[in-house]
């Protein structure tokens, strides 16, 4: 574990906890690293949520099954990334996501209710990991309200300018998304073909240009009126 205590200390969930420490909490946690191949299924629907699951090299992805029983892209997370916080908090039964090898990868899972578990000694970074992992779960939170923003849109143009508002860094008008077209109309729960025509009819209008998953938008100020 020691050749990942860098990648470690870049998670939200060490913050504010010091490298011998994280050492410390490791072996407390009893975490262990997996490794995984490509394409290989880290977790699947259905599964029962225990662990959080860092990324210490490589990255995954997380999926949920749509209305067609196909898979659905929601996101990427890279080394250093955490998933599965919000369910194994909760103490649900199963999953609704499945987590993927997008490449060669190493994972480690750390035991929810050994992190909620205090030992004796009532380590200072202990209770610093405690309240690490509520502002973790106050931000995904936040995300989900912002997803959920963006679903209730009544129009494909108005999910689409209300999800690229939120990916815009800045003041910038370029913006890159992690979605290819066909997993940006999955996420806003969208018909493909209906939303390669909205794109279209917005780019003649002169409100953005696109180029796959990188747009540049012509008129920012329909982003500021969202």
């Amino acid at each position: 574990m020691k050749q990942h205590l860098s990648v470690l200390k870049s998670n939200i969930l060490f913050k504010n906890i010091g490298e011998s420490e994280i050492e410390l909490l490791m072996r407390c946690l009893g975490a262990r690293v997996t490794r995984y191949s490509k394409g290989q299924a880290i977790l699947v629907a259905g599964d029962a949520p225990k662990s959080i699951g860092i990324v210490l090299s490589g990255a995954v992805r997380i999926l949920r099954e749509d209305f067609s029983g196909d898979n659905a892209f929601i996101r990427e997370v890279q080394a250093g990334g955490s998933f599965n916080e919000n369910y194994a908090s909760a103490g649900v039964d199963h999953i609704p996501i499945s987590v993927i090898a997008a490449e060669k990868c190493e994972v480690t899972f750390l035991p929810v209710q050994k992190i909620a578990s205090m030992c004796t000694t009532a380590c200072p970074f202990h209770i610093q990991m405690i309240q690490n992992l509520f502002s973790v779960l106050g931000q995904r939170a936040i995300r989900l309200s912002r997803e959920n923003y963006v679903l209730s849109q009544r129009s494909i143009r108005k999910k689409l300018l209300a999800y690229l508002s939120q990916q815009r860094s800045g003041h910038t008008g370029e913006i890159r998304i992690p979605f290819s077209r066909a997993e940006l109309a999955t996420y806003l729960g969208v018909d493909r073909s209906a939303l390669s025509r909205e794109l279209c009819k917005m780019q003649e209008e002169g409100i953005l240009r696109f180029h796959k998953n990188c747009f540049l938008i012509s008129q920012p100020s329909v982003l500021e009126s969202l």
